[in-house]
């Protein structure tokens, strides 16, 4: 199927060495033993292979001798690992030609072997040559003569190398435009080479892989189906393969979704088939309709390739693949084959490191990247074998479960080691070079590739790198330079002469074009360079004859592609005819293209008839509304009528209401006109007319209005300075600027921007639409004039859903629309007062939609979430490490992965990052990293997302992503569901914050289902303040204070003390803490305990020192009171609310003074018991008693979380104040 990884790194990746006899006291062979025992033994085979593997592949060897001691050793005993040793040890070293007789003497050999691993050997030695394309000369000829004679027969090469060297054989085939042989190869191989297709079905791209969808019914696939909403109903398609793959994609659909492709295999005679599917989605293989294999790539790494082995009668086989994929063009390729030994080559034994290397090189050719870091992993070393080092880094680079960053760092690391190891191996030192372009640092790449082409003169991949970086620099003198260096060392290769021919068409030199052209095409037919220089020197017949050449080698059905190529030279000749007949085609084959359309309707235009231009506009738009939805702009700027040009305003005639009113408004701006149309069509595409007009009355507002920004997708209409006098002036666009500057801006001016913008179906909500909130009121501006218009059909429905004080709908109808229209004049700002609920609760606004459900919404993110939490054999290696013999309960393993998360991850807000790559990364959304673990742990774990008790209470009928933002966790524990939530620091298992405590919950199930978290109990966030006060008579204190910290106020000051340098907390903890509890105190010493156990409290103990505690009054002391709550501060800001108040999380504090006053002093005044309650149980109780050393005073403050209406306000004022004016009272001693 598609090209070795190899081909892409260019890695010589080599092989491994064998594990060697004779250790002593049964320990490990080191590479001292290893040659110990060869020069022991110089007529022994076994320990002449054992050294020759051990130079190479064994740590500490020494790979500059390998080539030596392979040679010795092979003369001794032929071996099949040594000879494919010598291959990878040429490559690794820079000498790819002979690397490549080596591998094609591997095969060969391979193919009339007995060894077990030979099948396995021989694949990795296919991929090999593969890689060596372009990198030898006579390339072509050289691999077809030595392969063509095995692809007839295989031998016992089996189906992984037999497959490798068809394809390669078919690539070439093509090269020389030999179709004859392509179709000899196919028929050998038994590749499918035709399909029947159905799809993409949407509007889900991946959840349709659990879905029995429509084609499942049929036994057959139908002629047409329902491919989705925004996607109609299709016609089943025919895709013909190239070679043996085939692209399901370039149907009338674009985009992800599930497809459905069936064929028909012929089976010649009865007996043991095995078939050979390859495909990098998820895929289920069913042949006469029984399910042969379901690969849900959505959870698991899998190899790109999988062999089924079958029994099947001679005869036609109905074949059935269903892929569901993000990609728009998915790729499969299915063959048959009855060759020697287990499919797939079997498992390859063995305990030499030789068959240790076929299984890593056989993971990475068959696209297994994972496989390959795993079995690599245990020997990479910085004194290990660059061959390891060299695999492990090739691995890293393309692994599927790791962020780039972590690639490039885990690659950087691998490729340095090896590069020290072996300072002749080129591929590290190249790749290292890359890896600094890629940062940036294009001079240091370029000096390395420049020291590549002196040190491995034979490898052209460091001239031709060289030339795209000095390309990139502007500095083309060099780059011709390099080109003449890449063509001197392969010149029959063809990327040397692609480089020659772009290199020649960017200095516009006609003659060296031509001639580089008709060498690219000599090295390969399929180029069009022909083509398109024939086309850039206006030579139509001669282009036109060149694109008849390459037709001929595509499927006998006309490809896009070569339609669109057609069309050009069609163009260039003038040749109107032929222009009408191919847009056709191309519009039969692409008709969701809006492009195609526009391409018919210029002609109508260029001609003169701009009422055709119009009319097609308009047909496409009837035909396919979403689709086309962009050229709504464009048939109105052709002089056409828009769906909304009757709900246009004149903002000169709003601004003339606005001034001939007599409204004033003393804010810096005024929202004068604040205008929203949206016209919604049948299939739930939109379109936008948002109209805005500013006055700008303070010199802040006309500095923050002075840019604009165009919004994405609009077609501006408007966009003005409208001056005091009425003038208007229109702004320049200048080039590079992100922003458009109103001109001439001055205090007094309007600004004045309408624009169109078309919205596509939202695919979220099949056939339905949602609109976002429209808000009428806010904080800072006045809007003299708002007002929300909604179009849609008469017969939809429309679902409302209002805010706060939101006006009543006016309706009208006329013309099969139905008209919506909120308005609200002369709406001046809020008074914004302190805590109050969300703004969005109360803001007066509008949110509409129709077929818009949660169930849908959840629906779309378990979508998005499908493939995000693929299980990596690393994570699952971690998640037993961190569990250790915590095993006994969901509960146990759960809290120890619960702790090391938070300890270990750094959050963010990733919430669709993948799940392995985030947590190698060590940073990612927590919540979701902890449910990945605890999965692979075996927890039953379910996602959700909580509304915030701070957040919008509102029970609203649409969905949005304001209402639920909140990702929690539900594991199902030894005795029912379990609550967690990873977010902060320092949390106990099952601790959820105080805000999310009882809320609801939108579980991200296939159900949707509805949840409640657990109540939060206001003791489990109590907080408890000690205090021992020694008083003196100069009124002097030592204080010693003990404060425990239990839930929420735990957590919070595990946090703040984690940012804290341990030197610098005493300092800091005085005076940003203490200072504010107690003025002047000095403090003597902390004692922290709990900062590093979660699972308890947090407790502060600390000393200090106070020099004016008491004042001195007459005949005695006046002590204030400490540790008060102060609820007034928090709760009672205000004399009165209109606006709700918030308290989110409540308060549970116990405060107990123990003061201990000096010899001979009395308390004479204390204060006196009290008991406040208020609403919703808030409480404060406050007792006073004399000690024989003193007083003691004890405070109990409880508020809950609440909301607090504005009618109850009043009375929870007085308590607060209340409980103020009762803790402030002074202790007043006597002598």
């Amino acid at each position: 199927m598609s090209r070795s990884i190899r081909r892409t790194l260019f890695v010589a990746l080599i092989a491994l060495a064998t594990a060697c006899s004779g250790a002593r006291h049964g320990a490990a062979p080191t590479i001292d033993d290893v040659r110990r025992r060869a020069m022991e033994r110089p007529h022994d085979p076994e320990a002449q292979r054992a050294r020759a593997e051990a130079e190479l592949l064994m740590r500490g060897g020494d790979p500059s001798s390998a080539a030596e001691h392979l040679a010795h050793a092979l003369e001794m005993e032929d071996d099949l690992g040594l000879r494919l040793l010598l291959g990878v040890e040429r490559e690794l070293h820079g000498h790819p030609s002979e690397a490549l007789d080596a591998y094609l003497d591997v095969l060969a050999r391979a193919a009339r072997s007995d060894d077990p691993a030979a099948p396995g050997i021989a694949e990795i030695a296919a991929a090999e040559v593969e890689a060596l394309d372009d990198a030898v000369e006579r390339y072509p000829a050289r691999v077809v003569e030595a392969l063509a004679p095995l692809a007839a027969s295989p031998g016992q090469l089996g189906d992984g190398a037999r497959a490798a060297i068809t394809d390669l054989l078919i690539d070439l085939a093509y090269r020389r435009a030999d179709l004859e042989r392509v179709a000899e190869l196919q028929a050998q191989q038994r590749c499918v080479t035709e399909w029947r297709v159905a799809g993409p079905i949407g509007p889900r791209h991946l959840l349709g892989f659990d879905q029995a969808l429509a084609p499942e019914r049929d036994a057959r696939l139908a002629d047409r189906y329902d491919l989705g909403p925004a996607r109609g109903e299709r016609d089943t398609r025919t895709v013909q393969a190239r070679g043996c793959n085939a692209h399901l994609g370039g149907g009338p659909v674009g985009g992800g979704g599930t497809t459905y492709a069936e064929a028909t295999i012929t089976i010649p005679e009865t007996g043991r088939w095995v078939l050979r599917f390859e495909t990098p989605n998820a895929a289920e293989l069913h042949v006469d309709g029984e399910r042969v294999a379901r690969l849900d790539r959505r959870d698991e790494v899998m190899p790109r390739v999988s062999h089924h082995p079958m029994q099947l009668e001679a005869g036609e086989h109905l074949v059935r693949v269903k892929i569901s994929s993000r990609h728009p063009n998915p790729v499969l390729a299915l063959s048959a084959s009855q060759a020697a030994g287990e499919p797939g080559g079997g498992d390859i034994e063995g305990e030499r490191l030789v068959h240790e290397y076929v299984r890593i090189q056989r993971a990475i050719s068959r696209g297994d990247v994972v496989a390959a870091r795993e079995e690599v992993r245990d020997q990479l070393h910085a004194d290990g074998s660059p061959v390891f080092l060299i695999s492990g880094a090739a691995a890293a680079l393309n692994d599927p479960l790791r962020s780039s960053e972590v690639r490039h760092d885990e690659a950087r690391r691998l490729l340095t080691f090896a590069a020290d190891r072996d300072p002749d191996a080129w591929w590290p030192r190249l790749t290292l070079a890359q890896l600094e372009a890629n940062e940036g640092r294009d001079l240091v790449a370029i000096g390395a590739m420049r020291e590549g082409m002196e040190r491995w003169p034979r490898l052209v991949i460091f001239p031709l790198q060289l030339v795209d970086y000095l390309e990139s620099k502007g500095w083309r003198a060099q780059a011709s330079e390099a080109i003449a260096a890449a063509r001197e060392t392969v010149p029959d290769a063809c990327r040397p002469r692609r480089a020659a021919l772009n290199e020649a068409r960017r200095r516009s030199r006609a003659a060296d074009e031509m001639e580089h052209a008709r060498a690219l095409v000599e090295c390969d037919a399929r180029s069009d360079a022909l083509m398109s220089a024939f086309a850039r020197r206006r030579q139509w017949d001669e282009a036109a004859e060149e694109l008849a050449r390459l037709a001929r080698l595509e499927p006998e059905e006309s490809t896009l592609g070569e339609l669109r190529a057609r069309l050009e030279l069609a163009q260039g000749r003038g040749d109107e005819a032929s222009i009408a007949q191919l847009i056709t085609r191309i519009q039969e084959k692409i008709p969701l293209s809006a492009g195609v359309v526009m391409m018919e309707a210029d002609r109508h235009f260029a001609e003169g008839d701009a009422q055709a231009a119009r009319a097609r506009i308009r047909q496409a738009l009837e035909r396919e509304p979403e689709a086309m939805m962009e050229l709504r702009r464009t048939l109105r700027a052709m002089g056409g009528e828009s769906p909304l040009e009757d709900f246009r305003r004149d903002g000169a005639e709003v601004i003339g209401a606005l001034e001939e009113s007599g409204r004033t408004y003393e804010e810096p701006m005024v929202l004068v006109f604040d205008y929203t149309v949206y016209r919604v069509f049948t299939d739930g595409s939109m379109l936008e007319l948002t109209h805005n007009i500013f006055r700008l009355q303070s010199q802040e507002a006309v500095d923050a209005m002075g840019e604009f920004a165009v919004p994405e997708g609009a077609q501006m209409l408007t966009l003005q300075t409208v001056k005091a006098d009425g003038t208007r002036l229109e702004p320049d666009e200048i080039a590079g600027k992100d922003t458009i500057s109103f001109p001439n801006l001055s205090i007094g001016d309007y600004i004045e921007f309408e624009y169109l913008r078309a919205e596509p179906s939202p695919a979220g909500y099949p056939r339905g639409f949602l609109g976002g909130r429209f808000y009428f009121r806010n904080y800072e501006t006045p809007f003299d004039l708002s007002q929300l218009t909604v179009v849609t059909p008469e017969d939809v429905p429309l679902v409302v859903d209002p805010r706060g004080e939101a006006p009543e709908a006016e309706q009208e109808t006329h013309d099969g629309l139905r008209v919506h229209r909120w308005t609200v004049r002369e709406s001046r700002p809020f008074e914004q007062e302190p805590a109050s609920i969300a703004a969005r609760e109360f803001f007066p606004s509008i949110a509409w939609g129709h077929q818009a459900s949660w169930a849908q919404y959840v629906e779309t993110l378990r979508d998005v979430l499908a493939d995000r939490d693929v299980r990596d054999p690393a994570a699952e290696r971690l998640a037993r490490e961190i569990i250790g013999d915590a095993r006994t309960t969901p509960e146990q393993r759960a809290a120890r992965l619960h702790r090391w998360v938070l300890e270990n991850v750094e959050d963010s807000n990733d919430v669709f990052g993948l799940a392995p790559a985030m947590l190698a990364a060590r940073t990612g959304n927590r919540t979701r990293v902890l449910g990945y673990l605890m999965r692979l742990a075996g927890v039953e774990t379910e996602l959700g997302l909580a509304r915030s008790y701070a957040g919008d209470q509102t029970e609203g009928q649409l969905p949005d992503d304001d209402t639920y933002q909140n990702l929690v966790l539900r594991m199902q524990g030894s005795e029912g569901p379990v609550w967690i939530h990873a977010g902060a620091r320092g949390a106990p298992f099952e601790y959820v914050p105080p805000v999310l405590a009882g809320m609801d919950a939108l579980m991200l199930t296939p159900e949707a289902e509805r949840a409640r978290l657990d109540e939060r109990d206001l003791e489990a966030d109590l907080r408890t303040v000690e205090v021992d006060v020694d008083l003196r008579e100069d009124g002097s204190a030592r204080m010693n204070v003990v404060e425990t910290f239990r839930g929420s106020g735990a957590v919070l000051w595990r946090n703040q003390l984690e940012e804290i340098p341990q030197a610098d907390l005493e300092q800091q903890f005085e005076s940003a803490y203490v200072a504010n509890l107690i003025p002047g105190a000095e403090l003597r010493r902390l004692v922290v305990a709990g900062r590093e156990d979660p699972e308890g409290p947090m407790i502060l103990r600390y000393e200090v020192e106070v020099p004016g505690l008491a004042r001195q009054t007459r005949g005695g002391l006046t002590v204030p009171p400490l540790y008060r709550a102060q609820l007034g501060p928090q709760y009672a800001r205000v004399a009165s609310r209109d606006i709700p108040q918030l308290i989110p999380t409540g308060l549970a504090l116990d405060v107990d003074v123990r003061l201990r006053v000096p010899e001979g002093a009395r308390v004479d005044d204390a204060p006196g018991p009290s008991t406040l309650e208020s609403i919703h149980g808030a409480r404060v109780e406050i007792e006073a008693e004399r000690t024989e050393e003193g007083l003691r005073i004890q405070r109990r403050y409880r508020v809950p979380r609440m909301r607090v209406s504005p009618e109850e306000y009043r009375a929870f004022a007085r308590f607060a104040r209340g409980s103020d004016e009762a803790e402030s009272a002074e202790i007043r001693l006597s002598r």
